[in-house]
């Protein structure tokens, strides 16, 4: 399971356009511990194989970039994974679809 609690974005801006309300794009940190099914396995096979919001060569980039991390150090695609190890995957720029403005969000 992964974590977004911790991480939802705090100051996440918005513009009214149209009777619709549009959030600002904001980066998200996804956050979760290794799992045992994941032990022994690369950062690259999990990402591409446990998260499919994003594809293979996605991962690729994002890793090599320090977008995903794992106890805090980037590390690189080949990294084994070990258990209880936490891995953070930063994703920028993310966009929501624009909704109804039906007037401040309390």
């Amino acid at each position: 399971r992964v974590s977004q609690a911790a991480t939802a974005p705090e100051h996440v801006t918005y513009k009214i356009q149209g009777g619709l309300r549009h959030v600002e794009p904001y980066d998200f940190d996804f956050t979760t511990h290794v799992k045992q099914r994941w032990v022994g396995r690369t950062l690259l096979e999990v990402c591409a194989c446990e998260f499919v919001a994003f594809p293979r060569d996605y991962y690729e980039a994002s890793i090599a970039a320090g977008r995903v991390t794992v106890d805090g150090q980037p590390v690189k695609s080949e990294h084994v994974l070990r258990d209880g190890q936490l891995i953070v995957h930063r994703a920028v720029r993310c966009r929501e679809n624009p909704v109804l403005d039906r007037g401040p969000i309390q």
